[in-house]
């Protein structure tokens, strides 16, 4: 067997042979082609070494200082520099197999924990959404229950009993809308602030109809307003049945609603506001009512915030006339525009 060994281009000077590590063996110490390295290797040619040498006009003369017990030094000197080194057996050069292996080994666990840490995440986010949704069924049950549905039916049904076909036409297709609605985005816990005001306006028309236009309603919405920023599914809605079932319902006329956006700095103030009996006299009233829709709310916005880092928040004000009689409800929602 052959054993060969790269060596640099090598200078044309002649060789020196010397003890350079003190092993009772010669070493070979030359000039590269270039005279700007000095390489020095073991006598077959094996474990050579450079160094950078930069203006060193050629090998003079060499010499070997001896230290007791401690390693030679290779003196090498030119006629205008000298140079003192040291050509030995670098133990700690088989470490770097351990030292590889190690870093792999690091590397492996830092991935395995990478995606130990991204798997956890994505449970967590998918049982956030799972949450999400299933509050969010919950609240739409509380929406569209049997007594929303038979009403509206009932009503349709009495249209074409009165061969006013025209209306049932129309407020059937706006029911039909509002359920179209419901299906196609069951599977989703965010939609666009347009969607959903565009689901609250057929929803009012709807309970506009069912309760004999006994109130009237109106929607403020600038046309500088985003209506592509993503917000809980149902959180106008929710504040807007509240207004028509506890406040609204139990006025026998001039019932009205309003519902406005305005932007102040970096937030959406969505206001939903009506002049019903307001919250005490409804619960005075309604007293089997649980307060669940606005329950379920607070937990779909703590989810909502933990999954999509958007912190919504509500403020509900109860309002009087002058002489300190309830006048209604107001809500402000704030919205971020912009999630941090």
């Amino acid at each position: 067997m052959i054993e060969r060994f790269r060596l640099p281009p090598l200078n044309e000077a002649k060789l020196v042979q010397a003890d350079i590590n003190g092993d009772n063996q010669n070493e070979l110490a030359f000039e590269n082609r270039n005279r700007d390295k000095l390489i020095i290797t073991r006598n077959d040619f094996s474990h050579s070494v450079s160094t950078s040498c930069p203006g060193f006009e050629g090998i003079n003369y060499t010499s070997i200082k001896l230290n007791g017990n401690a390693p030679p030094e290779f003196v090498v000197a030119s006629h205008t520099e000298e140079l003192i080194l040291l050509y030995r057996f670098n133990y700690l050069y088989y470490l770097k197999y351990p030292l590889y292996a190690g870093i792999y080994v690091i590397m492996l666990l830092l991935i395995l924990l990478i995606e130990k840490a991204q798997k956890h995440r994505a449970e967590l986010k998918y049982e956030t959404e799972r949450s999400i949704a299933e509050l969010q069924l919950k609240s739409i049950k509380n929406q569209l229950d049997p007594h929303f549905t038979l009403s509206i039916l009932n009503s349709i049904g009495g249209l074409f009993y009165k061969q006013d076909r025209e209306k049932a036409d129309y407020v059937f297709g706006k029911y039909s809308k509002l359920l179209r609605s419901m299906i196609l985005n069951s599977d989703k816990i965010v939609t666009t602030l347009s969607g959903e005001l565009d689901y609250v306006q057929n929803y009012l028309e709807l309970e506009e109809f069912r309760n004999g236009n006994s109130f009237c309603w109106k929607m403020d919405i600038p046309e500088y307003i985003n209506g592509d920023i993503k917000i809980p599914k149902m959180l106008v809605h929710t504040f807007v049945e509240n207004a028509i079932k506890h406040g609204l319902r139990h006025r026998a006329e001039n019932g009205e609603l309003y519902i406005g956006i305005t932007n102040h700095s970096d937030d959406y103030n969505i206001t939903v506001r009506d002049n019903g009996i307001g919250r005490k006299q409804a619960n005075q009233i309604e007293f089997k009512n649980t307060g669940k829709g606005l329950g379920i709310l607070d937990q779909i916005l703590d989810l909502y915030y933990s999954l999509m880092r958007t912190r919504i928040t509500y403020h509900i004000n109860d309002m009087a006339d002058p002489n300190g009689n309830p006048s209604g409800t107001e809500v402000q929602i704030k919205i971020p525009v912009t999630s941090k």
